[in-house]
């Protein structure tokens, strides 16, 4: 029986790892509304983080762990609420502060929109979220035949949009926007109409 022989082979790995430090862009659009106009107008700017490309040397250590790089892209909604009431319940020029909301490209965010009557006895029978860029409505909930809990919504973002009707400190009453991209950046607007 011949003796046992142990073989030991050593492997020195050099690694080339690139990491990529945070570089960013911001893209930001404001639309002014004209003095004419009672409307509070929302301000939606995109920033990009792209990293630029950086290589670093890490010799003479093995490792086995595997670097990812992600670009991380953030859609910045700004938004200014426009409410009147009996066509007027609140005085003209009455603005709201502005609010931003912020997503990832990808994921979900609220366009805040307050439908509690500014007078009590007073109750919500038009909400409009317009494009400022367009001036054009993407989204309506028309109340003027009915409750507006059971009233008809319509939606030019599809099956991506819901407006939530009800309103606490943590989750405040507005349009949920789902899977946000980069084209949702712009210039939005809530009104919403009060009769007594």
């Amino acid at each position: 029986t011949p003796p046992h022989t142990t073989h030991t082979t050593t492997h020195n790995t050099h690694h080339n790892t690139q990491h990529t430090p945070p570089h960013s862009t911001h893209l930001h659009h404001t639309y002014h509304t004209p003095q004419t106009h009672n409307i509070n107008s929302t301000t939606l700017s995109t920033t990009n983080h792209i990293p630029p490309h950086t290589t670093h040397y890490i010799p003479h250590k093995p490792h086995t762990t595997h670097h990812h790089h992600t670009m991380l892209r953030t859609v910045s909604l700004l938004l200014l609420v426009w409410t009147r009431g009996k066509v007027a319940s609140q005085s003209p020029g009455d603005t709201e502060p502005t609010v931003t909301a912020e997503s990832l490209i990808g994921g979900n965010a609220l366009l805040p929109c307050d439908v509690t009557p500014p007078t009590p006895g007073d109750y919500p029978i038009l909400v409009l979220l317009y494009n400022g860029a367009t001036g054009m409505p993407i989204y309506s909930i028309d109340a003027r035949s009915g409750p507006l809990l059971r009233s008809a919504h319509w939606s030019d973002l599809g099956g991506r949009a819901h407006f939530r009707m009800t309103s606490s400190a943590s989750a405040p009453s507005g349009l949920l926007l789902n899977q946000v991209t980069a084209a949702d950046q712009g210039l939005y607007r809530c009104r919403v109409d009060f009769v007594a």
